[in-house]
């Protein structure tokens, strides 16, 4: 089987697994239809230890190990056939609505073990040493250099993001996170942090921010947007029009946004260059054992101080 096929048949599983999700989460639907998604992912889990049942999300992870391999391999004319490619296209919605679950129960789970351990500031710094380098790649680190106050949005049970700049930056941060466990979650890690005191954390969506003009850099996730539990795609971009249009002339705003495959996981950011916004892409290098599945974009409302510049594509050396 070739690359394009057995791309076409992964995303065709976890298509189908994305159906089995929605209908054991839709609170809309009927409590057959629940109880049938639920015992359908449970009948193909693997028991856990002490006979318990493993994670849902254990289903899929050798379906992502495998696109993991071809996210490295991949050549531009490969991602030039998946993405002209009907079946594929067709279930990108799916896609990311899946990959928004499994990364959102995923972090949930590591969070509460996190929680239970001993030492949870020791481990989160262990684990922010760990991030460091994929976190402020230098391009970041440059755009949030001297900046006081930075808004990182959806931070999620695991605010790993925030919890690394804090320990790199002279800065404070604030969390928005608009999901109620996610948030209890992360409040009672970055209170065991050992940067607590430049981090606080705020119940709220991202289109409920208004005062945005108060800091000086504003960072987004690469699932910004996405709904877990329907499948109701909402666009980055309203998000990303939303934050731009109240942040500061000048200030940046950094996001991630699939490289290449990564589309596969994660929906793009539509973003249309004019002389009303800087824009400058910094793609990752690719190739076996690099890891990289998202690009960083930082995007700026031209002022005095930060004139436009041209939209540029710069490649990251890892």
């Amino acid at each position: 089987m070739g690359a394009l096929e057995n791309i076409r048949e992964l995303c065709g599983v976890l298509a189908f697994y994305a159906d089995r999700l929605h209908l054991m989460r839709n609170p809309d639907g009927s409590a057959e239809a629940s109880a049938y998604g639920a015992n359908y992912l449970s009948d193909h889990l693997e028991t856990a230890p002490y006979g318990g049942i493993s994670p849902w999300y254990r289903v899929v992870e050798p379906i992502y190990a495998e696109l993991d391999g071809h996210m490295q391999r991949a050549d531009q004319a490969l991602c030039d056939q998946v993405f002209a490619d009907r079946a594929i296209l067709a279930a990108e919605p799916k896609l990311h609505r899946i990959r928004a679950c499994y990364e959102f129960d995923k972090e949930i789970e590591q969070a509460r073990a996190l929680l239970q351990g001993g030492d949870v500031g020791r481990t989160l710094a262990q684990m922010v040493e760990q991030q460091l380098f994929w976190t402020l790649v230098p391009a970041v680190a440059d755009a949030l250099a001297g900046c006081k106050s930075i808004a990182v949005f959806g931070s999620g049970p695991l605010p790993i993001t925030a919890l690394t700049m804090a320990s790199a930056l002279d800065s404070d941060l604030t969390c928005i996170e608009r999901e109620a466990t996610a948030f209890a979650l992360g409040s009672k890690l970055i209170e065991q942090s050992r940067w607590a005191d430049q981090i606080r954390n705020v119940a709220k969506s991202v289109d409920e921010v208004t005062d945005l003009g108060r800091y000086d850099a504003v960072v987004g996730t690469v699932l910004l947007g996405v709904s877990m539990k329907d499948n109701q795609h909402q666009p980055k971009d309203a998000l990303i029009a939303h934050v731009l249009e109240r942040m500061r002339p000048g200030a940046p705003l950094i996001l991630r946004d699939p490289f290449d495959l990564g589309r596969l996981f994660y929906p793009p950011a539509n973003l249309a260059a004019s002389d009303a916004l800087e824009l400058a892409r910094f793609d990752p290098e690719s190739g076996p054992g690099l890891t990289y599945r998202s690009s960083f974009l930082i995007l700026r409302k031209p002022s005095p101080e930060h004139a436009y510049t041209a939209p540029s594509t710069v490649r990251l050396h890892p």
